[in-house]
């Protein structure tokens, strides 16, 4: 079973039709999603993720990963953080802007700025408010950049937040503006934003100052912008799903259309080609290449399975696809574990894993209760009832297992997050087709409150996966 942030890799030339996959690796040792951006440093690929399970709610999650698909580090230095943004320093470190979301924490909240090198450590991280003149904003980063002299800009809806070289608050200026939502450094030093402007969606220009210099009326909000044709020209992808390009003067050229009411989800611009992540009422997971013109060149489907793609990126002539899956779905309150990976696909098809584990059946093996005296209410008792199972587990795989995981969630979720279970099972020689009953040592914790029964109701999912955190073939088993 797979925890899915689904990163592909895949071969490709400017002149290729068909494009070929490199690597998909998956691990799923946590509950968790992908936030939504993939960055290239010098081939090697950077993401971060949210823990969704409760003893990793809200936890970020750094990962790296070199050119052959290989993890070089997963790593928690972001903390108890949300990552909102990230991009490449001029020094080839990564940039990474966010906000503060600890579970049950009231505002005001706190914006933050981190810069982190190519072993995962961090050379600053600036915590801020984002008040401004007393009022309290609580408002994250919506977008960010790196300034000419090295400097740092980052954005909420209406805020300019400039800092130093270390991260540091140099000055906020209001800007009068609404729905910031992207920007961009343009050659001649001033910033483009696209933002509502005195109620109308535009694309702005800003000096270095927060003076805005200019401002033309544009059809939609542009969530990211890019250069093109060598940096000559731009285009950006708004929240309808269609690529816009912008013409010298900032107004509109044209937008794609896109067969089947496509919906990109992101996309990169090499020369005069678009690479683009998209989907459809009847597929989440897309991969288009196109021209400038919105010409298809090639489209595929990537995966087989329900994968929601987040963020797509080149590095040394490949492809990088970041998504995130759902496996071991619960119908109690529609709860589900999420999932991340990066492994070997076939032509875009399926995942191609030797490793296939299958839960078959779950057996009630007891019930067993701990009651103590609730003191506010004498003479009733609170207790926390507990779940023994007797899982049934087959090898539908090609090769013989001799160890994995045991997964459990229980819904409804505990306070933060959901309920989450593993325990490691070793000294096996499950051969292909072979089968074995595990009796778990403590499934599962249910809530703790006044029992008037002598039954309770929850929920539980199991699933499998390999001992380190990988997925296996199915995430469906």
């Amino acid at each position: 079973m797979k925890r899915l942030l689904l990163t592909f890799s895949i071969l490709f030339s400017i002149a290729q039709i068909q494009a070929q996959v490199v690597f998909n690796r998956a691990y799923h040792d946590l509950s968790e999603a992908a936030n939504p951006f993939l960055i290239n440093i010098n081939s090697e690929l950077y993401f971060t993720t949210q823990g969704r399970d409760a003893s990793n709610f809200e936890n970020c999650f750094l990962y790296k990963y070199d050119a052959t698909g290989v993890l070089k580090f997963r790593s928690t230095v972001l903390g108890f953080n949300v990552a909102d943004k990230a991009f490449v320093s001029f020094d080839n470190n990564l940039i990474v802007v966010g906000h503060n979301s600890l579970c049950d924490v009231i505002t005001p909240s706190a914006n933050f700025i981190s810069k982190i090198d190519a072993n995962g450590t961090v050379l600053f991280n600036s915590v801020y408010s984002v008040e401004f003149q007393g009022f309290p904003y609580n408002d994250r980063p919506r977008t960010a950049l790196q300034y000419s002299d090295s400097s740092y800009f980052t954005f909420t809806d209406s805020l300019l937040i400039k800092h130093s070289k270390t991260g540091q608050i140099i000055s906020k200026t209001n800007l009068g503006l609404s729905e910031i939502s992207s920007a961009l450094l343009l050659s001649n030093g001033a910033i483009l934003l696209s933002a509502i402007h005195t109620g109308s969606n535009s694309l702005v220009t800003l000096t270095a100052n927060g003076l805005i210099s200019s401002t033309t009326a544009f059809p939609k909000l542009l969530n990211k912008m890019v250069y093109y044709d060598n940096a000559q020209k731009i285009m950006g992808l708004a929240a309808d799903g269609k690529i816009y390009k912008i013409s010298p003067s900032f107004g509109l050229i044209g937008n794609s259309s896109f067969s089947n009411n496509a919906v990109v989800n992101d996309f990169v611009c090499q020369a005069d080609t678009i690479y683009s992540i998209f989907s459809t009422s009847s597929d989440s997971s897309n991969y288009r290449m196109c021209d400038t013109s919105f010409t298809d060149i090639s489209h595929s489907s990537t995966t087989t399975h329900s994968f929601t793609q987040n963020a797509i990126c080149l590095s040394n002539r490949q492809v990088n696809i970041l998504a995130t899956g759902i496996a071991a779905r619960n119908s109690f309150n529609n709860s589900s574990h999420t999932f991340a990976s990066l492994s070997k696909l076939n032509k875009f098809a399926s995942n191609n894993f030797q490793n296939d584990l299958k839960v078959l059946s779950v057996n009630v093996d007891s019930t067993y209760t701990s009651c103590y005296p609730y003191i506010f209410q004498p003479g009733t008792n609170i207790c926390t009832p507990y779940l023994r199972a007797k899982v049934l587990v087959k090898n539908v795989g090609s090769t013989t297992i001799n160890h994995f995981k045991l997964n459990c969630f229980e819904v409804p979720s505990v306070a933060c997050g959901i309920y989450y279970f593993q325990e490691s099972i070793s000294n096996l020689n499950l051969i292909p087709g072979d089968s074995i009953t595990i009796t778990t040592i403590g499934f599962a914790r249910s809530w703790n409150g006044p029992q008037t029964t002598s039954s309770f109701v929850a929920e539980f999912c199991f699933y499998t996966t390999l001992p380190n955190g990988e997925t296996d073939k199915t995430i469906e088993d």
